[in-house]
């Protein structure tokens, strides 16, 4: 018979949840990311280091419930550097996402393509003046509600179909114009993408065959009369990492979307957008090499092996420099 808590216990464990989330927002308030540890968590809320992650369903809830609800604002804000654009705000905010990388590299996906398609919707102003506020705001809104009721809004992207791989110009996604948008900026969708990234996103940005030829379209995940929009998930990829970071396949039949750019004109215009990201491929991969160095070097350190501190041998001192100076030289190259 399977276990089923009493009404006392639930109680009890929601307790100490809020409890968590209490002290997580007052560490984050005081020191930032580097002082919310799962020890100075479980001491600020007065519990046991090792009984954290029994006050959720598991680490993987812990860690989302913490991140989305307590530090996902925070998380918005060093990403936003057009909000700000004064000299060295690129910077800072390359510097920010390194750091925050470091922590659990699975938002970083989302979160670089909230910021790369800025430049893309500040080029079109008919369709970025209802969308940048939003991806502007320093605010994260999970709530699965009308974009324009949101406090803040994030994006995803899709380009990738099962016959083309990375040649989308082999896609067969297909938008047909609405007869009853006189502007012809609304077509449906039918298709589908193979790679849809971050689907959690309040909107994508997507590539289909209009009668202009391969176009960029923004694919809202609810409209804005609050219905939901027909992204038809089909499966979570299920990849041999980074599994926090959700990527999915989905199906489009008559799903509405508004267009881009200039007809005909798909990946000139999205390109602005992957552009920025792949940059942040290159700062998310000197994180980890930064991640990585901390680890090691701490291992080599407190690591004790036939009565001697593991750091006295070369066979641990030796890798370690070596993966020290790798990533100092990574982290010089891929500043901005």
């Amino acid at each position: 018979m399977a276990y089923r808590p009493t009404a006392r216990t639930e109680a009890t464990r929601l307790v100490y949840r809020q409890r968590l989330l209490d002290a997580a927002r007052r560490l984050l308030a005081e020191g930032g990311y580097a002082a919310a540890g799962i020890s100075a968590l479980a001491e600020r809320a007065g519990v046991a280091t090792g009984s954290v992650y029994n006050r959720f369903a598991s680490k993987q809830e812990l860690l989302a419930v913490v991140f989305r609800h307590v530090a996902g604002h925070e998380l918005t804000a060093v990403q936003q550097a057009w909000a700000d654009p004064k000299p060295g705000a690129a910077v800072a905010r390359a510097a920010s996402f390194m750091l925050f990388a470091q922590i659990e590299p699975g938002h970083a996906c989302p979160m670089s393509m909230s910021h790369a398609v800025v430049p893309v919707l500040q080029r079109d102003g008919e369709v970025g003046r209802d969308w940048l506020p939003g991806l502007l705001s320093r605010s994260y809104d999970p709530r699965l509600i009308a974009p324009g009721s949101k406090s803040g809004l994030t994006f995803g992207m899709g380009m990738t179909e099962k016959q083309g791989g990375s040649d989308v110009r082999a896609n067969t996604t297909r938008a047909v114009p609405m007869a009853s948008d006189p502007d012809g900026r609304a077509h449906l969708l039918t298709g589908h993408k193979w790679f849809f990234s971050a689907p959690q996103s309040d909107a994508f940005l997507v590539l289909a065959q209009a009668p202009a030829g391969l176009t960029c379209f923004l694919v809202p995940r609810v409209l804005a009369d609050g219905t939901r929009n027909t992204v038809r998930i089909q499966r979570l990829k299920n990849k041999l990492g980074n599994k926090s970071n959700a990527s999915s396949e989905v199906e489009f039949d008559g799903t509405w979307a508004v267009r881009v750019g200039e007809p005909g004109r798909g990946v000139p215009t999205i390109i602005d957008m992957v552009n920025h990201t792949r940059l942040d491929c290159v700062l998310g991969t000197t994180a980890g090499m930064r991640q990585s160095v901390s680890e090691a070097i701490w291992h080599a350190r407190h690591r004790s092996a036939f009565a001697a501190r593991a750091s006295r041998f070369s066979s641990a001192t030796t890798p370690s420099s070596l993966t020290a100076f790798e990533s100092r030289r990574t982290a010089s190259s891929s500043s901005p």
